[in-house]
């Protein structure tokens, strides 16, 4: 005689862990903020929107967007000036209220738009790399 037992008290465990983790995703908003969010406008601002920024037409020795470091900083280091980072347990909004931050995403009169939000929008790597940390979440959870 062959037998197959199969006992889902395991499974149970491991998707109860599963379940009450999804309930309360503030950590990981956190994972999000730190190994995506921050990077990815770090390299949006060195790299002049993945070089898609128009140069200054001007002779500032200033980096696009960084002349004072105020912008970038919002959305690049924790607690900064201007920095939006609402959360709840299943919701994450992180933005920037920097006054200038809407003329620089959207251009306004003779300044181009150089998006540095909405670029991350259709970004493929950007995608990659928060379906990546998501699925680090959901694995931590499923560990017993």
């Amino acid at each position: 005689m062959i037998i197959v037992h199969i006992d889902t008290n395991q499974a149970d465990v491991i998707l109860e862990r599963i379940q009450k983790g999804l309930s309360n995703l503030n950590p990981l908003w956190e994972m999000i903020l730190v190994q995506a969010l921050f990077p990815t406008f770090n390299t949006v601002f060195d790299t002049g929107g993945f070089g898609r920024w128009e140069p200054r037409e001007d002779s500032e020795p200033n980096r696009l967007l960084q002349d004072t470091g105020e912008l970038r900083n919002s959305l690049t280091q924790r607690n900064a000036s201007g920095q939006i980072d609402e959360r709840t347990p299943t919701t994450f909004t992180f933005g920037t209220d920097v006054e200038h931050a809407a003329t620089h995403e959207y251009g306004r009169g003779a300044i181009p738009a150089r998006p540095f939000i909405s670029i991350l929008e259709d970004n493929a790597v950007f995608n990659r790399l928060v379906e990546r940390v998501a699925t680090d979440y959901i694995n931590k959870l499923s560990q017993v």
